[in-house]
């Protein structure tokens, strides 16, 4: 109990020179086995009794040592290994040293990746890579985006990009056309290869763009490559396993005509009425117009006779005439509110890493509801994700 009762719970944040937090660094206690590691914010704490020493290590900066005197915190300031690491590009088949990659390429990591409430990973390319193009044809959830990496490289052709997966080229399950992606239509998610992954187990995302990317996997590339890379398992220093809960919230409000400024139906016929006084239509050109609207059919029931009663679809005067328009003034629909709905999307990811220096693991698991935009529309997700290293 004695010997309990020497260990001081101690906390501490470690952050670089410009005062950025350093997530991830390693503090062990010096000739033993114990340790832990900082969270995002670069804040760490661990038991330590006097005259411990402690080694604070991070792959990107030069590892520190530091004599624990009953100090009560440790404000540590790491500095940048000289020859940092260098960048990697991974192609999907190989990893290589930018500075020894002749692609055009570009890579984004998790962290840059992140946009809550985004539950396709082909929309998280939106805006992040420069020469992307990505058009959403459909708010729905699974709808596939037309996306371009090179252009328009056929007119009537494929001009998608290929989709490597941990060195896993995927293919889609149905070749959808050009047209076809342009319809917004739910039967689309079939056609997009990506829209079951859960966004949270990606760890990095490499587009390559030129020929560099066909002399990789062919003629499949001539629009490009897009290479994802999941997260993997991580050894955790402090014994337990590292657990991570995501949870996004989105709510979908309808459109309202008061939100534009558009006339309703009393204003059109407003309109209408007052260019009938004025002489502005006339009724031959009116019945020989395509688009002649309610006029047109005003005056073809006026034209109309029913032999069997000696009636005519519409006496020809005023009175009759102004109620039959007054009918269509009256008759507001709003389809904003019958096509349209309030709805909420809620997505949950959690995930779980462990491991040691020799084996790690990791596991995840994702629900995903979405309500849609428009009525008929309702999407649920379910992935699950295990990998070994």
């Amino acid at each position: 109990m004695a010997n309990a009762q020497n260990f001081h719970k101690v906390e501490g944040k470690v952050v670089d020179e410009n005062g950025a937090p350093v997530a991830n660094a390693a503090i062990t206690i010096v000739n033993s086995n114990k340790g832990t590691s900082t969270d995002s914010l670069g804040v760490f704490s661990l038991s330590l009794k006097q005259g411990d020493e402690i080694e604070v290590s991070h792959i990107s900066f030069t590892n520190e040592k530091f004599h624990y005197h009953s100090q009560e915190r440790f404000d540590i300031t790491l500095k940048k290994r000289d020859g940092a690491v260098d960048e990697v590009v991974v192609t999907g088949y190989t990893n290589v040293k930018k500075k020894q990659f002749a692609g055009s390429s570009s890579t984004l990591n998790a962290k840059e990746l992140e946009r809550n409430g985004v539950p396709d990973v082909t929309k998280l390319l939106e805006g992040q890579f420069a020469g992307v193009s990505l058009q959403n044809v459909s708010g729905t959830f699974g709808a596939a985006p037309k996306l371009r990496i090179r252009g328009a490289t056929s007119l009537s052709g494929d001009n998608k990009p290929l989709w490597v997966i941990d060195g896993i080229i995927i293919e889609d399950l149905v070749n959808i056309s050009n047209e076809a992606l342009t319809t917004g239509d739910m039967n689309t998610l079939l056609g997009s290869s990506v829209a079951g992954i859960n966004p949270n187990d990606i760890a990095d995302i490499t587009i390559l763009r030129d020929a560099a990317a066909t002399a990789l996997y062919g003629a499949r590339a001539m629009n490009g490559v897009i290479v994802v890379t999941t997260k993997k398992g991580r050894a955790s220093l402090s014994g337990y396993p590292n657990v991570d809960y995501t949870g996004n919230f989105s709510r979908y409000i309808k459109p309202s005509y008061s939100s534009f400024d558009i006339m309703n139906s009393a204003d059109q016929m407003a309109v209408v009425m007052e260019e009938m006084n004025k002489g502005s239509f006339q009724i031959n050109t009116m019945l020989r117009g395509s688009n002649g609207g309610v006029l047109r059919k005003m005056y073809e029931l006026i034209g109309t006779y029913d032999s069997t009663n000696g009636q005519y679809g519409l006496i020809n005067d005023e009175e009759h005439k102004l109620g039959f328009l007054s009918r269509y003034a009256n008759a507001n629909t709003d389809w904003f509110d019958i096509l349209f709905k309030n709805s909420l999307m809620q997505e949950h990811s959690v995930s779980v890493s462990s491991g040691t220096d020799k084996f790690q693991t990791y596991a995840s698991a994702s629900y995903m509801k979405d309500g849609g935009y428009t009525v008929g529309n309702n999407v649920e997700r379910y992935t699950g994700n295990f990998r070994t290293n």
